[in-house]
């Protein structure tokens, strides 16, 4: 069995969509493509089906939420 993943898409002030991952042994979220061992989790985490997606998109645009 592969390393936990979470992931979610976040969506910045400019419009563009990031993919964030962590692994979840770490506490630290990584921007896709921006740290090489959570990228490869990620790989192979994708690969074997087993990310774990937040369903919500974060829009970072949205100052307030309704709760």
């Amino acid at each position: 069995m592969g390393t936990k993943v979470d992931a979610y898409i976040a969506r910045d002030p400019n419009g563009i969509c990031r993919i964030m991952v962590k692994r979840a042994k770490f506490k630290h979220w990584f921007e896709l493509g921006q740290h090489g061992p959570t990228d490869a989790a990620f790989e192979q985490a994708l690969a074997a089906g087993t990310v774990r997606w937040n369903p919500a998109i974060e829009d970072k645009t949205k100052l307030f939420r309704k709760i």
